[in-house]
């Protein structure tokens, strides 16, 4: 495939639309999580093992201690390829038409580009959601659960310990309604937490099916409102004081997004876990995007003005390829979801 730079909107243009289109309000994890541009194809990553010293008191001429240094494990990997084209697009069955009319109307041919520019763009954002929910999940990106990679994993290192998957009679089922504790639970999660990193948790994120298992607990309510009332349920809210009683995040989020996979809905994080993390959202996960290929055919042609600090992030044109000939609105992108600091987030999966 090649650009088409004679398109009735100029690949500049183009990207331009394509990086302004917002995220969809229903992409909640992209709307908390910050996606941001680097001048890269790869990503380094280092786990930086912090830790909260203190200084000495030392007498007035006395040697200055030398405090250890923070370790680190670097790592580099590539940032994989995310795209996707219109096939017979608006663009190109609008051409048709035209072509067969005779029309000329080029102002239609550009609203066409755009609107294909759009709908592909909403795609890639799409599937940059889908990587948020996975690295939070488990601390490990896994594209072959949707795309074209066999046996690929980039395991970001959450400590094991900040993963806790619950058994038996602690499970958050209907049948368990009585002998759960999901305070005991949530508050072990967040104790592990802020042993890894030195942080209490501050927020969680987790489907209305986990909420509605807790508020039903009887080892909740009983905390909550007291063993004497009869009641069946408490609201979230009527959590929050003992939440912040015993350590646990009262900022809660509902993440209950599901995209379309190849015809399968499929859910950005699963039903049965809740996700729980210390200190702001920018501080702990971002998607990187990156410099395409097709970015830098852009700033190497003399035919469209981009310049080389355009090119990180995504990319809209109008492609040519054949046999069978053909042209149609593409957008590419290169990029990765970056678990910037891998003890700050744990889970427990609850049933």
């Amino acid at each position: 495939m090649t650009i088409f730079f004679d398109a009735p909107v100029s690949p500049a243009d183009q990207t331009v639309f394509a990086r302004e289109v917002p995220i969809p309000a229903g992409l909640v994890l992209s709307n908390l999580f910050p996606s941001v541009e680097v001048d890269a194809v790869r990503v380094n990553l280092s786990e930086i093992a912090k830790k909260n010293r203190a200084a000495r008191f030392r007498a007035p001429d006395g040697r200055i201690h030398v405090a250890d240094r923070d370790g680190a494990t670097d790592k580099v990997i590539n940032m994989l390829p995310l795209s996707d084209s219109r096939n017979q697009g608006e663009y190109e069955t609008l051409q048709r038409d035209m072509a067969r009319l005779g029309g000329t109307r080029s102002e239609a041919l550009e609203a066409a580009i755009y609107n294909d520019t759009e709908d592909l763009t909403r795609y890639v954002r799409n599937r940059a959601e889908l990587a948020f929910g996975d690295v939070l999940v488990d601390g490990k990106f896994t594209p072959n659960l949707y795309d074209e990679f066999a046996g690929v994993e980039i395991d970001f290192g959450v400590p094991a310990s900040n993963l806790t998957t619950l058994a038996g009679a602690a499970q958050w089922t209907d049948a368990n309604v009585a002998t759960a504790d999901g305070l005991s639970a949530l508050t072990a999660a967040c104790d592990a937490i802020e042993a890894s990193c030195g942080q209490r948790p501050t927020w969680a994120l987790s489907g209305r099916t986990n909420v509605r298992k807790l508020e039903a607990q009887t080892k909740v309510i009983n905390a909550v409102a007291g063993a004497q009332t009869g009641r069946t349920n408490v609201a979230l809210s009527d959590m929050f004081n003992t939440f912040a009683s015993k350590g646990i995040p009262t900022d809660w989020r509902i993440v209950e997004t599901v995209i379309d996979v190849d015809g399968v809905a499929t859910r950005v994080i699963p039903d049965n876990v809740v996700i729980l993390g210390a200190g702001d959202f920018s501080d702990v996960l971002e998607f990187r995007y990156g410099v395409t290929a097709t970015a830098m055919e852009l700033v190497d042609s003399n035919r469209v003005d981009f310049s080389y600090q355009s090119a990180p992030g995504i990319v809209g044109v109008v492609v040519k390829g054949g046999p069978p000939f053909r042209q149609f609105t593409f957008v590419d992108a290169i990029g990765l979801p970056f678990l910037k600091d891998a003890k700050r987030i744990g889970t427990v999966t609850v049933r």
